[in-house]
């Protein structure tokens, strides 16, 4: 497999490296674009003012020094607080605060015609996590806007989430954009494929009724090439998403078949460590290749 079949998106823009910057941030994002991702997956929600701002948890508590829910509070306070590396538990790098989603695609627009996978014809991918109730109709407002403008085309959105309600929204004010629906039950469990199989099966039941376009996994429920082959034959597309892996010694880790998977499957990965990985699959795709 060649470099260019590899589809990598930063998790949170970049969150897994020690010393990167917190996530979902400014310098997270230049962190990720600097790493030649494919794209970037972030997480947006509404703060008490109706504003739409790139932060993961429903509360502020974990990741800054507020307390309280993002949805209960005025951007005009959101804004004075610092988002902390929680690996390092210190805010060190340079506007660690929290971004809006206009903020966020005002830095990606320019790298769009920059972006090295252009040359093969593809599309840097902007993954945007549904989070919170209210969020859709703002999301969406804001991906017409880009849309309008002509500098972004429908194939750099991928718009998914858990709660299937609020893809349906998503899908009833823009009927082109790719959608990725998000399954996991026990995060981190390696589940049996035939468990998964029945996850699939519902899953697609629920797809169908929103037009998705993918089905976003866990990482570790790829434990079979017949996961991929299902995914594809029902007519989506596969992606995994990270659990914390690390990659440093992938080879001796209990990620390596995953890894291959990934490879021989040419499933998207959504990781935290968007430049060991692409390390990774191309150790992978050689071994592979000396195998064949």
């Amino acid at each position: 497999m060649s470099d260019s079949k590899f589809n990598i998106w930063g998790h949170r823009f970049c969150r897994g490296t020690r010393g990167n910057p917190p996530e979902n941030t400014i310098p997270a994002l230049r962190e990720a674009i600097r790493q030649e991702v494919d794209g970037v997956e972030f997480d947006v929600r509404l703060t008490a003012d109706d504003v739409a701002v790139v932060f993961h948890d429903r509360d502020l508590n974990d990741w800054t020094e507020g307390k309280g829910r993002v949805r209960h509070t005025k951007f005009e306070d959101l804004r004075q607080l610092n988002v902390f590396n929680k690996t390092e538990k210190a805010v060190s790098h340079h506007d660690p605060i929290i971004p809006t989603l206009t903020e966020v695609l005002d830095k990606i627009e320019p790298h769009l015609s920059t972006y090295c996978g252009a040359q093969d014809g593809r599309h840097f991918k902007v993954n945007i996590e549904i989070k919170g109730k209210e969020a859709p109709h703002a999301v969406a407002e804001e991906v017409k806007r880009r849309l309008a403008s002509g500098k972004w085309s429908e194939k750099n959105f991928h718009i998914s989430g858990f709660k299937l309600d609020r893809l349906h929204i998503i899908r009833e004010q823009l009927p082109s954009i790719e959608i990725g629906a998000l399954y996991t039950q026990n995060l981190g469990e390696r589940l049996g494929y035939r468990k998964v199989y029945g996850l699939l099966d519902r899953a697609f039941k629920e797809m169908e009724k929103i037009g998705a376009g993918t089905i976003n996994l866990p990482i570790e429920y790829y434990s079979t090439h017949k996961i991929a082959e299902k995914i594809r034959k029902a007519g989506y597309q596969p992606v995994a998403w990270t659990y914390k892996e690390k990659l440093p010694n992938w080879q001796s880790h209990k990620i390596a078949p995953d890894i291959r998977r990934i490879v021989e499957d040419e499933i998207t990965i959504i990781t935290d460590y968007p430049k060991e990985m692409r390390v990774a699959l191309k150790e992978a795709a050689q071994h592979i290749g000396k195998g064949n």
